[in-house]
């Protein structure tokens, strides 16, 4: 273990058969709500995983004074380490082009004051959607650290940058998500895992909710909007901190 680094390992994730579910007051705006079959749901082509979650402790970083210090120095606080995958599958030659992972944390007593926060993201930005392991690694301040996996093409000493696949957004914010994007020459496909670190009060359980918007490039009906249902869990996609 390098010094000043965590690596803790979460439980693998009960996978799950996300339904997708069109957005059926967009379709109408567009008028093709008449159109038969593009009201269908679509299924078997999005599976997530997750979440899982720990509590980091002190037992955790007992190798790394630097993280025990921090840990000490925040007893107001509590922080745990939150992973889901998304492992994305088209069919019928109809590709995602957009998905939208949203996170939202409350406290459960519902008081507004010291909200929990999402403390530390990855990925932050990412030019292939790629599945990296189920370990994940901290530095000071349990800050994840990047994953340096940046796709570039030897041009001679020239290199061909590609918009982001995969982009994080609201990291300290209580409502953090992850926007996956297909772009030319990298397709929306395979699995791709999230990684959250939460800072929360301490004492204070945290409700999550996960809510999930797809956007498939259908052959008849053009791109159409959707969103994530997990059927007959309601809750299958929320999780509770404490």
């Amino acid at each position: 273990m390098d010094k000043g680094r965590l690596a803790l390992e979460l439980p693998e994730p009960t996978e799950r058969a996300v339904v997708l579910a069109p957005e059926i007051e967009e379709m109408s705006v567009r008028g093709v709500e008449m159109i038969k079959g593009a009201e269908k749901q679509l299924t078997r082509r999005l599976m997530v995983c997750g979440p899982v979650h720990s509590r980091i402790t002190p037992s955790d970083v007992e190798d790394d004074s630097e993280l025990i210090r921090f840990l000490r120095d925040s007893r107001e606080y509590v922080f745990y380490a939150l992973r889901w995958s998304c492992s994305f599958r088209p069919k019928d030659g109809e590709l995602f082009t957009e998905c939208l992972v949203g996170i939202g944390l409350r406290r459960e007593d519902k008081r507004t004051d010291e909200p929990p926060i999402a403390w530390s993201m990855q990925p932050r930005r990412l030019d292939k959607v790629t599945h990296v392991s189920s370990n994940l690694a901290f530095v000071a301040g349990l800050k994840l650290t990047p994953v340096d996996i940046s796709v570039t093409r030897d041009r001679g000493e020239e290199t061909e940058q590609r918009d982001a696949c995969v982009q994080a957004f609201g990291e300290l914010g209580s409502d953090p998500s992850w926007e996956l994007y297909r772009v030319k020459g990298v397709p929306l496909r395979g699995m791709q895992d999230l990684n959250l670190v939460v800072r929360a009060p301490a004492e204070v359980p945290v409700i999550g909710k996960t809510t999930i918007e797809a956007k498939v490039r259908r052959k008849t009906f053009g791109v159409i909007k959707y969103r994530g249902i997990v059927p007959g869990e309601a809750s299958a996609l929320d999780f509770r901190l404490v």
